[in-house]
């Protein structure tokens, strides 16, 4: 984050989609903390459950935690054959992204019926992965090899086959979709220059070719008809921006503020959900990121107004690894580092 300053394009016309009314009120609150057990990763929501990954330490093996949203009770411990990293929901199914016995250099996806709470497949990548998605009619998985060599690999959900492969550039990390298609974090290749050592690829899906870049980046996430992305705007202040989809060209002036994803405290990269009537970020009350100050808090910034409507700050603060929303049961899901699960009911 020590970054010179960097130079974020700027656009004071505003171009692109709008949501199309002002989200309704909200009001964030605690509702329920579970323990899934030592040092959970990646959690999603959907089908009735929230679904937590927890490796089990030294072995080649780890479990996919199932909380039934209705009682917040674990009902299931899903034995995995693999180190689960991330969780996404969809097309009927959980989709586990890990490495195969702790290998990174042979990561792998498993596909979960939430009928049996069993593994239904196991897919091997071939590549290492970092991060799971599904939308664009497809499953997608990020993955890399030696060399900066990366790809995004397209799964049919119907088979179960990997369709199709995208060269990039970089080391993938984070990946979503939204408008626009598939949205992908990586690690810059050699010898490109920026302060934060990453940037936000947009992928368009039905051809599968990379259509624009947004350098300098944080944490980003999709939705509320923008994509979005915390950028370093200068040295030790980051601010977001919001990205068109058909073009993706930064809309108007950085917001600034500190905007923090999901990543764990000391993680650098970060996941902002987006959903519910704004994106979903964590800072701290100061609102510097060279100085944080405080108890750190959850904050929605309304995707209408661009302003701060919302925010709550419950114990254990700064330990957040992952963050998932659920607009079915309009509630905002937290995995922490020690061995939790935080439940945040959005509601007014």
């Amino acid at each position: 984050g020590a970054g010179i300053a960097v130079a974020v394009r700027a656009f004071t016309d505003d171009r692109g989609p709008r949501p199309a009314a002002s989200p309704v009120p909200i009001d964030p609150r605690v509702t329920a903390q579970i323990r899934v057990g030592p040092f959970p990763t990646g959690i999603a929501a959907g089908l009735g459950s929230a679904w937590v990954g927890v490796p089990n330490q030294g072995q080649c093996r780890g479990e996919v935690v199932r909380i039934d949203q209705s009682t917040n009770e674990i009902t299931a411990r899903i034995p995995v054959e693999m180190y689960p990293n991330n969780i996404a929901v969809g097309f009927g199914a959980v989709w586990v992204q890990g490495d195969l016995c702790g290998d990174r250099n042979r990561g792998g996806l498993l596909r979960i019926d939430p009928a049996t709470s069993g593994v239904a497949a196991t897919i091997d990548i071939g590549f290492g992965t970092s991060d799971v998605a599904v939308g664009e009619d497809a499953v997608w998985v990020s993955g890399f090899a030696a060399f900066r060599t990366g790809r995004l690999f397209r799964i049919d959900p119907e088979s179960n086959a990997v369709t199709d492969q995208v060269p990039v550039d970089g080391w993938p990390a984070d990946i979503f979709t939204g408008p626009g298609g598939v949205w992908v974090v990586q690690q810059v290749p050699e010898g490109t220059s920026g302060s934060s050592g990453y940037e936000l690829l947009h992928v368009e899906a039905a051809m599968g070719r990379v259509m624009g870049r947004v350098p300098n980046v944080l944490a980003a996430g999709a939705g509320e008809g923008y994509a979005w992305a915390s950028v370093w705007v200068e040295r030790y202040e980051s601010g977001l921006v919001r990205i068109d989809p058909r073009t993706t060209e930064i809309i108007g002036a950085p917001i600034p503020r500190d905007f923090r994803g999901f990543a764990g405290e000391h993680g650098t990269l970060g996941t902002l959900p987006v959903g519910e009537g704004g994106v979903w970020f964590w800072a701290f009350p100061d609102r510097s990121a060279s100085s944080a100050r405080g108890q750190a808090r959850i904050y929605r910034l309304n995707a209408a107004t661009l302003e701060e409507d919302a925010s709550v700050a419950f114990s254990p603060a700064r330990d957040w690894i992952d963050a998932a929303l659920d607009p079915g049961t309009h509630t905002l899901w937290i995995s922490h580092y020690r061995d939790l699960v935080t439940r945040i009911g959005l509601a007014s």
